[in-house]
């Protein structure tokens, strides 16, 4: 999608670089496998579930904290197309009841 990736390199409030949760990582990193990326973050769909498709937006946000100040921030945004799964209820069809 155009425009993203978006990416915030420092703290929006003083200006700091140190991360608290990318400073934890880096810490713990040769007890963790290369594949698990655990981070603090959000999803949000960008449409209302009603109208999403098997395939919708996702937006998709990375947080941390500046080591300096405490703000939490967004470090990083994205949006990518993703697969969703249709909701069934007990009775076994999809759709509100």
């Amino acid at each position: 999608m155009e425009g993203f990736p978006v990416v915030f390199d420092r703290c929006p409030c003083c200006g700091s670089d140190e991360r608290l949760v990318e400073k934890a990582k880096a810490q713990i990193k040769s007890r963790i496998p290369d594949k698990h990326k655990s981070s603090l973050g959000m999803q949000t769909l960008l449409v209302p579930p009603s109208l999403a498709l098997l395939q919708t937006p996702l937006l998709t946000t990375a947080l941390d904290i500046c080591a300096k100040c405490g703000v939490m921030y967004c470090v990083a945004a994205n949006v990518e197309m993703v697969m969703i799964s249709p909701i069934l209820n007990k009775g076994g069809r999809s759709g509100s009841l």
